[in-house]
């Protein structure tokens, strides 16, 4: 199995503090990751920094044996690259079946009312909620639509920023379920920073950012 993204001696800074240094990591289709590690040891950096939000000070980013730079930026972030943002990100005067048909035309430039509907069952949304303006619904329901928004389209990369910290526990469990299912039925590379320990211990591969060295420690890989 082919590497689909690669990560060699990246390092980045803010205002001259060191977030990540020198860090390496090779990620494959098919394998549910999540990145653990104390606040402030870089996580969200590291999935800006893949996500194509922002660019490292040094070292390189491969996508598919293709260095992502400038050049190729935007197209890397629209073709490759489905986030599940903490902020949720959602068109606010749209409602989450809009906003989940939005994204599939942004990705794929085509929509489908079905699979966008079944994103939104999928993720816990009731079916009087799926048509209401998102500004009427609670932050956990707001997630929800994120990650339905997200999941669903053709991009093979799906990056998710505490994807269940809004959520309540079974909810929390059918969306680690579908992180699951997305990677190993899917052949999507699902990469998830959290705190929540029964989202970390359900991964194939649990890998920490030291905050102190600023590089990454495998903790457990379980996924060939």
């Amino acid at each position: 199995m082919k590497y689909i993204l690669q990560v060699n001696d990246v390092s980045f800074a803010y205002k001259d503090k060191v977030i990540l240094d020198k860090c390496t990591i090779n990620l494959k289709q098919g394998v549910f990751y999540s990145i653990v590690g104390e606040s402030g040891s870089g996580k969200t950096t590291f999935l800006s920094l893949i996500g194509g939000l922002e660019m490292p000070k040094s070292g390189k980013i491969i996508y598919n044996g293709q260095e992502v730079n400038r050049k190729n930026l935007l197209n890397y972030r629209k073709k490759a690259i489905s986030f599940v943002f903490q902020e949720y990100n959602l068109i606010p005067y749209m409602t989450p079946y809009e906003n989940v048909l939005l994204a599939m035309q942004v990705h794929d430039n085509h929509v489908d009312g079905l699979k966008a509907h079944k994103a939104l069952e999928e993720v816990g949304l009731t079916k009087d909620k799926i048509y209401r303006k998102v500004t009427s619904l609670s932050g956990g329901e707001r997630q929800r639509v994120a990650i339905a928004r997200a999941i669903f389209t053709a991009a093979p990369i799906i990056l998710a920023d505490e994807p269940t910290g809004n959520l309540d526990d079974e909810t929390s469990f059918k969306i680690i379920d579908l992180f699951k299912k997305l990677a190993h039925e899917y052949n999507k590379c699902v990469v998830v920073v959290t705190h929540d320990k029964a989202l970390a211990d359900d991964a194939d591969v649990v890998v920490r950012l030291n905050i102190n060295t600023k590089h990454f420690e495998l903790v457990k890989y379980e996924r060939s």
